[in-house]
């Protein structure tokens, strides 16, 4: 009679690679038959259960994962396969540790630390690296758009989902130079152009306009803070307006004594100094971007009407001293004033477009407007406004490719004219 052992044992070649077994557990057997394969070509072994009672079923699941597994070796990866869940850990680890040694921005890497554990590891979990192909990630991405942003509703578009698509390439590159995978899926691409919002001439004089009136919309009960951040506001709007500065990091760098006023000939401008990271390394460098010289009168005002905010030493724009925020916030740079444009532009009407789209306008469209109205109004070459803006000459011709020829009709007239 056969021993317990034995019954429960099978050598399927005959050579200890690819084993069959039940597992004894206090006494009792577990039907379901698990599997054991090891490599001559690999260390370490995998050990998996094949998920049927039928001993000629599990043979074929075994003989069927054992090829696989022996082609995968043969490639030259790991006889255990990478699970996503973990290999995604340990890119953030290598990630972090690249941002520490300045290769990796701090913005990028804290972007994948919050796609890859709010998203991709609930979705993805402990799946086999090399088993998720191009479909898989289609199917994630059409989750992905039905569950919105934030899981509110709110729908992702496909400059979100590109994003998320980049980030899980990160993984699957880093994935490949560790050696757990041979290949990489194809990521799906979202093909699309958003031309961004702007502003007619004629709104952004209301827009001047109204923020003199919000400056001064100040009642009893309003605490000091509130006329100290419209103020702010107003300056912020000023001189992305002026000078097409990024609102947001570039804006959020600004000093006091990166400003200066400055003559050529006849031509007077103002000289300004910000902190960019948006180049193709990443990192961060300084760019002097020239203003038009109506921005002085707004710089100097400021400082007459808000003598309290202005420390020649500092940055511009800080959270002031009458902040109702904690203490430790207080004379730090405020990172954005999306919230307070998003209601100054609710109190003006002007939200959002009157023709074409309608779509909704962020402070990125004062930067809009900048250029809009360089390449309208101004003589300056293209490359010129380009190096100014700290962008390209091709992202100008994609954005402002809707601008008419007859937008134009003084300059170009008067080209015709000299000739």
């Amino acid at each position: 009679m056969k021993s317990l052992q034995e019954v429960t044992r099978f050598d399927l070649n005959g050579d200890g690679k690819i084993i069959l077994f039940k597992n004894v557990k206090r006494g009792k057997l577990n039907d379901t038959w698990q599997c054991k394969i090891t490599s001559p070509s690999s260390k370490g072994r995998i050990r998996f259960s094949t998920k049927t009672k039928n001993l000629e079923q599990a043979k074929k699941i075994a003989l069927d994962h054992a090829y696989k597994t022996e082609a995968r070796v043969q490639q030259g990866l790991p006889l255990s396969p990478a699970r996503f869940d973990k290999t995604a850990l340990e890119y953030l680890s290598w990630a972090n540790n690249e941002h520490s040694k300045g290769r990796i921005t701090k913005n990028k890497k804290l972007t994948h630390e919050r796609i890859i554990m709010g998203q991709f590891i609930d979705y993805f979990k402990d799946t086999y690296l090399h088993a998720i192909k191009t479909k898989d990630i289609e199917k994630y991405l059409d989750q992905r758009k039905r569950s919105g942003i934030h899981h509110i509703g709110e729908n992702v578009g496909p400059s979100t989902l590109n994003r998320d698509t980049t980030i899980l390439n990160a993984i699957f590159k880093f994935a490949r130079r560790e050696e757990y995978i041979s290949n990489l899926p194809m990521m799906p691409k979202h093909h699309y152009f958003a031309q961004r919002a702007s502003f007619t001439r004629d709104e952004m004089q209301q827009i001047q306009v109204k923020l003199d009136e919000w400056t001064n919309d100040i009642h009893a009960h309003n605490a000091p803070h509130v006329r100290d951040y419209r103020g702010l506001l107003r300056l912020y709007v000023m001189i992305i307006t002026y000078s097409g500065i990024r609102p947001g990091k570039e804006m959020c760098s600004l000093k006091w004594d990166d400003i200066q006023y400055k003559r050529d000939g006849k031509q007077e401008y103002v000289q300004l100094k910000v902190i960019t990271s948006k180049n193709k390394r990443g990192e961060d460098i300084p760019r002097s971007p020239v203003a038009m010289p109506n921005l002085k009168k707004h710089i100097e005002v400021f400082k007459e009407t808000y003598p309290h905010l202005y420390k020649s030493k500092d940055h511009i724009f800080v959270h002031p001293i009458t902040s109702q925020l904690a203490d430790k916030y207080k004379g730090k740079p405020i990172g954005t004033f999306k919230k307070q444009w998003e209601a100054f532009l609710r109190w003006t009407g002007l939200t959002y477009e009157k023709t074409g789209q309608k779509r909704a306008r962020p402070l990125y469209s004062c930067r809009h407007y900048y250029f809009e109205q360089r390449i309208i109004n101004s003589d300056a070459p293209l490359i010129m406004l380009a190096k100014n803006g700290g962008t390209s000459v091709q992202v100008l011709e994609k954005w402002y490719a809707d601008i008419k020829p007859q937008d134009g009709a003084i300059g170009l007239a008067g080209l015709i004219s000299r000739g």
